[in-house]
């Protein structure tokens, strides 16, 4: 079977730079040394793994294979795979396959930079087809215009460069829980065809799959995900939350739309290079037929793990219910198994209801928990 990783992300010097300890270069493999010591790359080396773009590109970047490992680690107890981050088309796929054979997670991603060369081709593309004798100078003149509007509409949907960093987070989050407790699975998305594709993420229920993901996100991502809680409390009825016997057993919200965007990326070399990652924006998204928005998807599983988190008292209780899951279980059986253990219900419909309770006292004084 075929996974997409997909995240919903709204408010809606040519030198090598390396930063390294002692003990992460002296692990490094041979191909990775040879990509890095192009004057066309640049790379972030830690003990947790590389990331791997064009020069100039990847700065803000430093830490984010790390510190996804760190909360990896803190949130499930184990150790988080060797990962690779390779950042837009700067390595061939001959080389991004050799690196595959070394890293148990290799992400394709696209920084801001990488986004801005691709919004700024495709205008260009636009542009010399409306004016075909527009060149030089004037042309990057009027592209650099039109780039600076298509932007400006970007960060007021939320794409800063600390979203970009708290998405990839995100996705490694999606790959560490999945080669974490479903080794023998296949992690490969950077070739991903469409038609064959037939879940959304990994072996485990999309909600937990997502809360693995949600987990590793840095402050600036949780902070959308907590406003949107926040929202909801006030009476947003769009932002009505999925009854919990839907929640742990529905397909992810924007699973078709994501499929759609697979399929037309593959018609250009720009689109194939983004592999199976689909970042996602409120305008990619049409109204769904039960005016549900599912933005509320990934606020809900924020929501959901600081609940079960508090509930506990145990930070690492999604461990616990994912090595039940991928033992055969299902939450409502892990939810008998742990009775009397950590003082929350031991059935689906109490916790239900527990949950929304919490949720009006943590995030709005008497607002509204009506569903639309």
């Amino acid at each position: 079977m075929n996974r997409l990783f997909t995240k919903y992300i709204a408010a809606s010097t040519l030198t090598m730079t390396v930063y390294a300890s002692a003990n992460a270069n002296d692990t490094v493999p041979e191909i990775v040394r040879q990509v890095c010591a192009r004057d066309t790359t640049e790379c972030l080396i830690s003990n947790a793994g590389v990331v791997i773009g064009k020069p100039g590109y990847i700065d803000g970047f430093e830490n984010s294979i790390a510190s996804a490992a760190k909360k990896f680690e803190h949130y499930f107890g184990a150790k988080a795979p060797q990962t690779a981050v390779i950042m837009g088309t700067v390595i061939s796929t001959e080389e991004r396959e050799t690196i595959s054979e070394q890293y148990s997670v290799v992400m394709p991603w696209l920084t801001s930079k990488d986004r801005a060369d691709t919004i700024k081709n495709k205008i260009r593309e636009s542009i010399k087809a409306q004016q075909p004798n527009l060149e030089g100078a004037a042309l990057e003149a009027v592209v650099e215009q039109a780039h600076k509007s298509a932007s400006a509409q970007s960060q007021s949907l939320g794409q800063s460069d600390e979203i970009n960093q708290g998405a990839l987070a995100h996705e490694l989050g999606h790959l560490f829980f999945i080669r974490t407790f479903w080794p023998g699975d296949n992690l490969d998305v950077s070739d991903v065809n469409s038609d064959e594709v037939d879940r959304y993420g990994g072996p485990a229920p999309d909600w937990l799959d997502e809360m693995a993901a949600v987990l590793m996100e840095n402050e600036q991502l949780t902070e959308t995900r907590n406003s949107i809680l926040t929202r909801r409390t006030e009476g947003v009825n769009e932002l009505a939350l999925w009854d919990f016997d839907s929640y742990f057993q529905m397909t992810h919200p924007v699973f078709e739309q994501a499929k759609d965007i697979i399929r037309a990326r593959q018609k250009s070399a720009d689109g194939r290079a983004q592999g199976g990652v689909v970042v996602l924006t409120a305008a990619d998204i049409p109204k769904r037929e039960d005016d549900r928005n599912p933005v509320m998807f990934y606020a809900q599983s924020r929501g959901f793990a600081n609940y079960m988190i508090e509930k506990t008292g145990n930070e690492r209780i999604f461990a616990e219910i994912a090595s039940h899951i991928a033992g055969g279980g299902a939450m409502e059986s892990w939810l008998k198994s742990a009775k009397g253990q950590y003082g929350i219900a031991d059935n689906i419909g109490d916790l239900e209801a527990d949950f929304r309770n919490w949720l009006v006292d943590k995030y709005g004084t008497g607002g509204s928990t009506e569903e639309a």
